[in-house]
């Protein structure tokens, strides 16, 4: 293990940074997604308009710096998805640069060159860098507080304030990043004199102030706050299944989501483990305590309670793409020796140009090459989950979807029945009612009878104002308002749960697209009967 490295940045390394941030813009604008076709996207959206958590808008426990950013950005767009979007586009092209600086000064400038470039073309990472989701500004949040760390660590302690600061308003974007980030934080505090600790401590307790009190202020007071917060760790933390079985299966989940990230990537790390995580070297080198600091913390959180969006991994990727970039040279020194071993057992008659030919550069640059081929096709080219053809796939159908609405329904005698899209209906058509009924989504195991409800949203309210907190809801009959004459499905499952032979539905397809809207009509004083996976008319 090399000895780590004090390395002050130069004119070429500038250079380099502001080209590898021109290219991640290039390489992010063009392909931008330009509507909120996620549920939480939309939230984010609601929430620029008026922000409260207990009304789910956002959803807790809240990202109020990363609304907070959106809505200035949207001071000069005056458009909230677009604003939203263009967060997580600056987010991802001010990190790439950032890594690039750490990777330099940790290990050098062809470690930083590979790891940013591998980054930069990751599918799941390109793939945030264009959605109206917090993920970017949390891994850019990342990236510099571990930067500011390391330059703590590495003895300048001025850089201590800062690295504070970073924290904290990483926790304000997104508030279980405190469980990611501490323990590095505290291993930085150790190098503090007492009047630097309280500075720092100061300065946490000051910003996590300035954000935590207007985000329970607007979200109507403590109490409200808090079973907010309560309520959506009940329904997507607690699970009843034995511990480590949910620990299977999130490992399941967050294998596939390294699979997103690194690719073919994965193969020269495993190779490279157990040289470059030696304990000795851990013990000794500052380097390999910040990346594990980093890495570890995040990564029990995700194998223990919670991983289920591709977007949570990001906060870990940046140390993980320095390792690979360290497995990728420390391979292709591997490969060099072991050619010049058979080169020097034999003689073959190109022996000299098979030398020049399979050296440790040919294969450090055509590895790298080959996996920045792979991540850019991948996300250009192919439909996964976390590509291109998603973002294209997912705002055409939001898109077809709303055009369908507007064109064959009237507002006023429309009511809109959706479960996955509640919040982006509400969000684009405010004069529509949207009625999002739990119980046709979920079980009574999935979310308990007393959490679900009947929400309805119109011109960009939701009522009951509450969302999977205890209201003392009983599945009843719905009396269909005055003046309603069309009921529609913008899902097909949803619409599999109506059964009522007397009145089938009707379908509309959008013209030239694949896209479905199912209806049936509907009579004065008449009520929507429905159950778990069930819904009628009588």
């Amino acid at each position: 293990m090399k000895k780590s490295l004090i390395l002050k940045p130069d004119r070429q390394d500038l250079a380099i940074t502001l080209g590898l941030l021109a290219f991640t813009l290039a390489t992010r604008i063009p392909f931008a997604s330009r509507m909120v076709f996620e549920g939480d996207s939309a939230r984010f959206a609601l929430a620029m308009l008026e922000y409260d958590v207990a009304q789910m808008r956002p959803h807790a426990p809240g990202y109020i710096l990363y609304v907070a950013f959106a809505k200035f950005i949207d001071t000069f767009l005056l458009n909230a998805p677009i604003s939203l979007v263009a967060v997580s586009i600056i987010s991802s092209a001010l990190a790439i640069p950032l890594l690039y600086i750490l990777a330099r000064s940790m290990y050098g400038r062809s470690t930083a060159i590979i790891a940013s470039c591998l980054l930069l073309s990751s599918p799941l990472f390109w793939f945030n860098g264009e959605m109206a989701l917090t993920y970017s500004l949390e891994g850019l949040c990342s990236v510099l507080f571990a930067l500011t760390s390391y330059k703590t660590l590495r003895g300048d302690t001025k850089w201590l304030p800062i690295s504070t600061l970073t924290f904290a308003v990483a926790i304000g974007v997104r508030q279980n990043m405190v469980i990611f980030l501490l323990p590095l934080w505290l291993y930085t505090l150790t190098k503090a004199s007492y009047k630097e600790l309280f500075l720092s401590l100061l300065i946490f307790l000051l910003v996590c102030l300035a954000w935590f009190l207007p985000m329970v202020a607007l979200s109507g007071g403590w109490q409200s706050y808090f079973n907010a917060v309560q309520a959506q760790y009940k329904t997507w933390v607690v699970h009843p299944a034995p511990f480590l079985y949910q620990i299977k299966g999130r490992w399941a989940v967050f294998s596939k989501f390294m699979i997103y990230s690194l690719g073919l990537g994965l193969l020269p790390m495993i190779y490279y483990l157990g040289r470059f995580f030696k304990v000795s070297d851990i013990v000794e080198d500052i380097r390999l305590k910040l990346i594990l600091l980093w890495f570890l913390p995040a990564f029990l959180f995700f194998i223990t309670v919670n991983v289920f969006n591709p977007g949570h991994v990001i906060v870990v990727l940046a140390p993980l793409f320095i390792y690979l970039s360290e497995s990728l040279k420390g391979l292709s020194n591997d490969l060099d020796s072991a050619i010049r071993k058979i080169l020097m057992k034999r003689t073959f008659y190109f022996s000299t140009a098979l030398r020049k030919l399979l050296s440790y550069k040919t294969f450090l640059y055509s590895s790298v090459l080959l996996l920045f081929v792979i991540n850019c096709y991948i996300f250009l080219s192919k439909d996964t989950q976390v590509s291109y053809a998603a973002i294209k796939n997912g705002q055409t159908h939001l898109t077809e979807l709303v055009s369908l609405t507007k064109d064959n329904f009237v507002a006023e005698k429309t009511i809109i029945i959706t479960g996955l899209f509640n919040t982006q209906a509400a969000f684009y058509l405010p004069d529509y009612a949207v009625y999002c009924l739990f119980p046709l989504i979920f079980s009574a195991s999935e979310v308990p009878i007393e959490a679900q409800n009947v929400y309805v949203s119109f011109g960009h309210q939701t009522n009951p104002k509450t969302y999977w907190i205890p209201t003392g809801f009983k599945i009843e009959p719905i009396t269909i308002p005055e003046g309603i004459e069309t009921i529609i499905f913008w899902e097909k499952e949803m619409a599999g749960y109506y059964q009522n032979l007397n009145r089938p539905l009707g379908k509309i397809k959008y013209n030239g697209g694949n896209t479905e809207i199912y209806f049936f009509n509907v009579k004065p004083k008449e009520k929507i009967i429905y159950n778990y996976h069930y819904i009628s008319i009588a």
